[in-house]
């Protein structure tokens, strides 16, 4: 979504339950559905009025049209009608986050900044987000201690209506990742780890892979290099992290655009001047304190190492 169109009161998951209705149509033994970098924060209320939900708004009850129930409208909604029409399989919802519905870590407080919130809406998208979750809850006789359970925030608050309405369980999405790739066996053979992401802060700790890969890295004493284009760490956190050395591959006065354009390049230059295209081993210093030495010309081919 362009920057200029993100707004988490108009965007819809409807989508997301269309592919679900469709995907159940091939008689799967389960389905696994990933979720994360929505531009949505609407409980996953769309994609369950695309199997079959149907909103109680302001008594105009079952005249719901599409995309009705998406935040900004949540104003009239009173409560809702119909169950899940749709019979779907097993449904496993893969998620890379640990943060609760609600509160401080929550999904209107942390993420929906990043879907175009302004500031000023913030408690109220919070107040209603809190009001609607209640309501589906009640409308399926469940208990609200879901909404705080870890990963209920993903995805604009998806994995709470889908597992309300329709039983689905949550798995972490990386442990998924981290079986299919044998990564602790590679973890364990490596001499050096290096991991990144965009920007590394707090929630890369919260469950993704990146913050998987540093705290498996520093478990078993391994130097770690993470290299991001922005590391956004309180001092406290980069602290408990001793064989860590965390790079910023962009200039901090680089537009986004930039760098996400020139993210690449960033990349390469930035890892050539960590490493100094060092290829031995032995010389990479766990927290970057030293420096390795430049190796003679022609030891190394630049572009092979990176």
């Amino acid at each position: 979504v362009p920057p200029p169109d993100r707004d988490p009161w108009q965007t819809s998951s409807r989508g997301t339950g269309d592919l679900l209705r469709i995907a159940a149509q091939a008689l799967p033994v389960a389905i696994l559905l990933g979720v994360g970098g929505s531009s949505t924060h609407d409980l996953g209320l769309g994609a369950l009025q695309a199997l079959g939900l149907r909103g109680d708004q302001s008594g105009r009850a079952d005249a719901t049209p599409p995309n009705s129930l998406r935040p900004a409208n949540w104003h009239e909604l009173r409560g809702f009608t119909r169950e899940v029409s749709t019979q779907l399989p097993p449904l496993w919802i893969a998620s890379d986050v640990d943060n609760p519905l609600l509160g401080a870590r929550g999904a209107a407080t942390v993420f929906a900044p990043q879907k175009g919130l302004r500031h000023s809406d913030l408690k109220r998208l919070e107040d209603e987000t809190a009001r609607v979750a209640a309501l589906l809850c009640r409308h399926f006789q469940r208990d609200t201690g879901i909404l705080a359970e870890p990963g209920s925030g993903a995805a604009g608050g998806i994995g709470v209506g889908l597992r309300v309405a329709c039983g689905a369980r949550l798995v972490s999405g990386f442990s998924l990742v981290r079986a299919w790739l044998d990564l602790d066996r590679k973890l364990a053979q490596a001499d050096l780890v290096l991991t990144g992401e965009g920007s590394f802060d707090e929630s890369s700790l919260e469950g993704k892979g990146p913050g998987y890969v540093l705290n498996r890295a520093t478990e078993t004493g391994k130097a770690c290099w993470v290299m991001a284009g922005q590391i956004n760490l309180s001092q406290a956190s980069i602290e408990k992290y001793p064989t860590a050395h965390f790079k910023e591959i962009s200039p901090r006065d680089c537009p986004p655009a930039q760098a996400m354009t020139e993210g690449a390049q960033f990349l390469r230059e930035a890892t050539r001047k960590a490493l100094d295209l060092d290829l031995n081993p032995r010389s990479w210093t766990a927290g970057g304190n030293t420096r390795p030495e430049f190796p003679p010309a022609g030891t190394a081919d630049p572009d092979q190492t990176v």
